[in-house]
C-alpha cells in the first residue's frame, strides 16, 4: 500500500538535553510542534516507521563509514548519550521490512550496507521521545552526512524513491521520517551561528518537493551552512519516498542555544 505518512524534523541534542539554553518561547513552540507531529504520525496508524537519520560516531568511524546502512535488527538500544535526558530504552525493529528494502535496493543497483547491531543516538531517539509510541516498529537507515566522501544528494533521493516503492508493495502501513538539519556547525568556532537564508531556501525546495532543485544541492551549496547541514540528505531521501506529495511547514526556529536552525515539516498527498 502507499505510504501513510511522511515528515522531517531537526534532532538537535539540545532539544531535550539542554532545553533551557534556548529562548523559552522558541523551546515551547518547537516542543509543541514535535508533540503535534507525534499526534499526526499516530493518526496515520503506521505499522513501521522508516527513519532516514544521521549518526554521530556511535556505530562507525573513519576506518569504516558506509554511505548508507539499513538497520535490520529486531531491537535497538538507545539513546547512547546520557546528556539527552531521555531514559534508555529498547526500540522495536522490523527485520522483514528492512530486508525488503535491502533486496529492492540491490535489485535497483543501489547497494547499502546493513547491520543487525546498530546503536541509536540522538539522531533517532530525540524524535522517538516526542512520539511516545514504544510499540511502533522502526527501521533506521543511516545516511553518511558526517565524513567525506558523502553520498551525492541525488543518490539519497534515489534511496528514498526505493523506500517509496517498497511501501507500495508492502502489506504494512509504512511511514517515513527524515531526522536532522538544518544549518548547524556544532563544536566549531562558529557554533551557534545559523544560516537562515540557507534554511529558508532549502525549506522552499523541500515543501515544493522539487526533485530537480533538491538534487542540485552539492557541497559548495551546503558547506557554508555548517557541516551539520549535510543532514539535509535525510530530508531529500524522505522527499524521494513521497515523491508526488507536497510539504507543509510546522515549525522553524533558529535557536542559537541549540546551535541549530530547527525545522519541522510534513509531506502530504
Amino acid at each position: 500500500m502507499p505510504l501513510v505518512f511522511a515528515c522531517a524534523a531537526s534532532h538537535a541534542p539540545g532539544i531535550t538535553g539542554w532545553a533551557g539554553a534556548a529562548d523559552p518561547l522558541q523551546a515551547s513552540r518547537y516542543h509543541d510542534a514535535y508533540r503535534r507531529l507525534g499526534d499526526m504520525l499516530k493518526a496515520s496508524r503506521p505499522d513501521v516507521l522508516v527513519m532516514f537519520a544521521a549518526e554521530h560516531w556511535s556505530n562507525f568511524f573513519l576506518d569504516n563509514y558506509p554511505a548508507f546502512c539499513v538497520g535490520r535488527a529486531a531491537h535497538y538500544l538507545g539513546p547512547l548519550e546520557k546528556s539527552l535526558n531521555i531514559e534508555q530504552t529498547r526500540v522495536v525493529g522490523d527485520p522483514q521490512t528492512a530486508s525488503l528494502i535491502l533486496e529492492t535496493c540491490f535489485e535497483s543497483g543501489l547497494e547499502p550496507s546493513f547491520s543487525d547491531e546498530l546503536r541509536l543516538d540522538h539522531g533517532v531517539m530525540v524524535p522517538l521521545h516526542f512520539f511516545s509510541a514504544p510499540e511502533l516498529a522502526v527501521v533506521p537507515i543511516i545516511i553518511n552526512a558526517l565524513t567525506p566522501p558523502l553520498p551525492t544528494v541525488r543518490r539519497c533521493h534515489a534511496l528514498g524513491r526505493i523506500v517509496g516503492e517498497v511501501a507500495e508493495r508492502s502489506d504494512k502501513r509504512i511511514a517515513v521520517m527524515a531526522s536532522g538539519g538544518l544549518s548547524h556547525n556544532p563544536g566549531t568556532p562558529t557554533a551557534g551561528m545559523i544560516d537562515q537564508r540557507f534554511d529558508q531556501e532549502f525549506l522552499r525546495d523541500f515543501l515544493a518537493n522539487d526533485a530537480q532543485r533538491l538534487c542540485a544541492y552539492d557541497s559548495s551549496a551546503i558547506d557554508p551552512a555548517g557541516f551539520g547541514a549535510h543532514e539535509i540528505r535525510n530530508w531529500v531521501a524522505a522527499a524521494g519516498a513521497a515523491s508526488n506529495w507536497r510539504g507543509r511547514l510546522l515549525a522553524y526556529e533558529p535557536v542559537p542555544g541549540w546551535s541549530t536552525g530547527c525545522a519541522m515539516a510534513v509531506l502530504e498527498p
